[in-house]
């Protein structure tokens, strides 16, 4: 009976919410990963829905550098639900209620991840930039970051 009850709860319950971090930009890592310091803890976070360009990769300096130039040494709320098996913790990056993730891929900084091609507004974003040719999308065929760690 204790197993049936327990099985029940788990099947309807309701994912988590989201939950909410701000703090200081530390440190950019690279083009979709940031320390932040929130309450004297550093933080480590991976943008969500979103893959840079490896620092090593064509386009991977410029990246990291939109990155900072939006967020570095400012204070950032991070929505997330999760870590990745690295610790990281998974995230939407708002400055000024700007969704960064959304902004580094409309300006053609990123890629949309993979396991995200479903998302319409993030699609959309990277979309509009390969349609302009922005950032990344100025050379005819970009490697994406995962076919370039593939070969690295």
């Amino acid at each position: 009976m204790k197993s049936y009850l327990l099985a029940a709860i788990l099947l309807f319950s309701a994912p988590a919410p989201a939950a909410t971090l701000s703090g200081k930009v530390v440190k950019v890592v690279d083009g979709d990963t940031l320390l932040v310091r929130h309450n004297g803890v550093d933080y480590r976070i991976r943008m969500l829905g979103i893959d840079a360009p490896e620092y090593r990769q064509p386009y991977g300096k410029a990246s990291r550098r939109a990155l900072d130039r939006r967020v570095g040494g400012k204070r950032v709320t991070i929505q997330y639900e999760e870590k990745d098996r690295y610790g990281r913790y998974l995230g939407t990056v708002y400055y000024r209620n700007n969704n960064i993730n959304l902004d580094l891929l409309r300006n053609g900084h990123a890629w949309v991840y993979r396991d995200y091609r479903n998302d319409r507004q993030l699609m959309s974003s990277e979309n509009a930039a390969r349609r302009q040719r922005l950032g990344l999308w100025r050379p005819p065929y970009p490697q994406a970051p995962w076919e370039y760690r593939r070969t690295h």
